[in-house]
């Protein structure tokens, strides 16, 4: 155990008795006077039973009932994670083709947790009813999947990277009705992330739009929040609450 001063790194950087930086450990006792106790970071563990090969993606769900569920893909597979007793379970509905340039992306929708990767198309599993994944006919292929309120939007289309494509609503397996649709953004590079909520935002190389549902023919209505301010890398964008935190040309 280590005692720094403690961290005050809002004020000056010369002829103060505060830590500047303290990086790489974990705070585990604060002191009277102040000051903290830190600990190195514990070493990775190996929890769950092996998967066929590296795993490119995974994520946790809450479902609507309270239960959780964890899935994770590899390039060929599909796995749930079993906390009881750290098994995967292989729920694939083929062999896959996904890679580190077409890696899995997750979310749900109710109980269907949906994947997709650009390689494979969307996947969909309907907890309580499916035994394994299987196609989800009708979005284009996508390396990204959202949901906005009642709708499914993939992003970074296989046609169109700039581009996103939502469902009709309470209905994902219709993307053609009325209330279904395309957008491109174009000029502001691929589709790097997309939020979730009612007025989500699509985060682009370049670029950041805000939609909002109208309720007409438009559906939704777009607004260009930045022209010159994106997320350049896929994955580098986090959405936590009303506020998103990304890496920029500028810095993070």
């Amino acid at each position: 155990m280590i005692p720094f001063t403690p961290w005050r790194p809002d004020v000056a950087t010369v002829g103060n008795a505060y830590a500047e930086n303290v990086r790489n450990v974990l705070p585990v006792t604060l002191r009277g006077d102040g000051s903290v106790v830190y600990a190195p970071f514990p070493q990775f563990e190996e929890i769950s039973a092996a998967a066929d090969g590296t795993v490119l993606a995974a994520r946790g769900f809450i479902l609507p009932d309270g239960s959780v569920r964890v899935v994770l893909g590899t390039a060929g597979k599909l796995y749930f994670f079993d906390a009881t007793d750290n098994s995967l379970t292989d729920v694939s509905g083929t062999t896959y083709t996904a890679s580190q340039s077409a890696r899995w992306h997750f979310d749900v929708y109710g109980y269907n947790i949906i994947a997709v990767n650009v390689n494979d198309g969307a996947q969909r599993f309907l907890v309580g009813t499916d035994s394994a994944f299987s196609s989800l006919a009708g979005p284009t292929d996508a390396h990204l999947v959202s949901v906005w309120k009642d709708q499914l939007v993939v992003g970074a289309l296989t046609d169109n990277l700039e581009g996103v494509q939502w469902s009709e609503i309470n209905d994902i397996t219709d993307w053609s009705g009325g209330n279904s649709d395309t957008q491109v953004f174009p000029g502001f590079g691929r589709v790097t992330a997309i939020s979730r909520g009612n007025t989500p935002l699509i985060v682009q190389e370049y670029g950041i739009q805000r939609g909002v549902f109208t309720g007409t023919a438009t559906v939704f209505e777009f607004d260009t929040l930045t022209e010159d301010l994106g997320c350049r890398i896929t994955g580098g964008t986090a959405f936590v609450g009303n506020r998103a935190y990304f890496w920029s040309d500028r810095g993070f």
